[in-house]
């Protein structure tokens, strides 16, 4: 739309320098600097339609300049050398609005990147965010995110399609050095084919006569650390040379969001949970109290939960450490369901989370609590083919009516009251 009001200026522009030279009979043709204007206007939303101005002048004006050489006249400006003038203003104009447009382009992506990292608060929703984001930027149909250690191992997948993947064809896939993703991975490859297998085990070896498919390797502090790939969704849309290059410093922005997005995770969450840890708690909890502090404490409500699993140790010792594993997937998908979009939810120890509800006073959160043991309880957990039951015990703070000052004061006094909860008989909520 802009590029299109922009035309419309600039036609606009020239014709009332053809119309003045003409009825009002003003020499300005003989003037390149008065075509500098519009050619620049092009030149800012196209590189080509600045150079395409230039020539469209150039061309009207070769009459003047034949009728001049026909008398013996000789116009510099006129002629062959302002003809040149222009043509060389279009295109040092288009070269350096081409290199700002594609550096706004990179951080404009790189910025949408980091609001779609900010707003996904799990792994998985984090990644489809991105796959999305791909698929949408470059006019695709499917997406695909790999993962692969620097041992060459396949860490994880992720797709913007329902389409399962054997993680066993990929790994095998890897193994051979002449697969499309191991020449991709190990060797740098760009890959535009018109075809390749959904498992990157084979590629159509006919002419790229209509290539749909794109795949480059992800990149994150001169490592790679996976494949991006993506699918054309438009039988008349082909991807060029240009949108490979263009995709490949795409993927390098995508492996800066991904690094730093594992590197915070592996600070601040629970690898195994994909949860806040305790550090990401501590932080979540203090930020609680300096509100308090800066505002009426009678309109500052949060009420802490600590959430003990009873018996969990036995789980490991009995059942393995990898069921172990499983019941807390299990209990976090159960606990979550009482998470609203304003609580919080988070990991402090092995068996150990913590809930944050915001507005909510301490005989309320009980009451809901309270409903998720009984929910929690009856629950069937399942590891491999054996069901078992589980239960928990809980404790509450409540901020700012247990008078409590810091992340410090307030663990302390969370673990107090489950140590009374579990000294009762477990499956317990204590909250005073």
């Amino acid at each position: 739309m802009k590029f299109k009001l922009a035309l419309i200026v600039a036609i606009i522009y020239t014709a009332i320098v053809y119309f003045a030279h003409f009825v009002f009979k003003y020499d300005i043709l003989n003037f390149n600097w008065i075509f500098i204007f519009p050619i620049i206007l092009m030149a800012y939303y196209d590189f080509n339609a600045g150079i395409y101005y230039s020539i469209a002048v150039n061309f009207t004006k070769l009459s003047f300049v034949a009728d001049s050489y026909s008398k013996g006249e000789k116009y510099t400006a006129n002629g062959i050398e302002g003809m040149i003038f222009l043509i060389v203003i279009a295109y040092i104009s288009g070269i350096f609005f081409e290199k700002s447009r594609e550096k706004d382009s990179k951080l404009l992506t790189y910025s949408e990147l980091i609001k779609i990292a900010s707003e996904k608060e799990n792994r998985d929703k984090f990644y489809a965010g991105i796959l999305d984001y791909t698929v949408k930027k470059f006019s695709g149909e499917s997406a695909f995110i790999i993962l692969i250690s620097k041992e060459g191992f396949l860490k994880d997948m992720y797709s913007n399609t329902n389409e399962n993947i054997d993680f066993n064809i990929i790994d095998k896939a890897l193994e051979d050095k002449n697969s499309l993703i191991s020449r991709i991975f190990l060797n740098g490859e760009k890959q535009r084919s018109n075809f390749a297998s959904i498992d990157f085990r084979y590629e159509n070896n006919g002419q790229n006569i209509s290539p749909k498919f794109m795949a480059v390797p992800i990149e994150a502090d001169g490592k790679k650390i996976g494949i991006i790939s993506i699918e054309s969704k438009d039988n008349y849309r082909n991807f060029t040379t240009d949108d490979l290059e263009y995709f490949s410093e795409y993927a390098s922005i995508v492996g800066l969001i991904i690094e730093n997005l594992e590197y915070y995770k592996r600070g601040l969450y629970d690898e195994l949970l994909d949860i806040p840890g305790e550090r990401y708690i501590k932080k979540k909890v203090e930020s609680i109290l300096i509100e308090k502090t800066q505002t009426n404490e009678s309109s500052v409500f949060y009420s802490i939960v600590m959430i003990d699993i009873d018996n969990f140790k036995k789980i490991n010792e009995i059942y393995s450490s990898l069921n172990g594993d499983s019941i807390l997937r299990q209990s976090v998908e159960i606990i979550k369901s009482i998470v609203g979009k304003n609580d919080f939810m988070g990991r402090i120890s092995g068996n150990c989370f913590i809930l944050i509800f915001a507005n909510k006073g301490k005989y309320i959160t009980k009451d809901i609590i309270e409903e998720l043991r009984i929910n929690y309880m009856t629950h069937d957990f399942t590891m491999k083919e054996r069901k078992i039951k589980m239960t928990f015990s809980a404790s509450i703070v409540s901020v700012p009516l247990d008078n409590v000052n810091s992340y410090e004061e307030i663990k302390e006094l969370l673990e107090k009251r489950l140590y009374r909860a579990k000294m009762t008989g477990k499956n317990y909520i204590v909250e005073y």
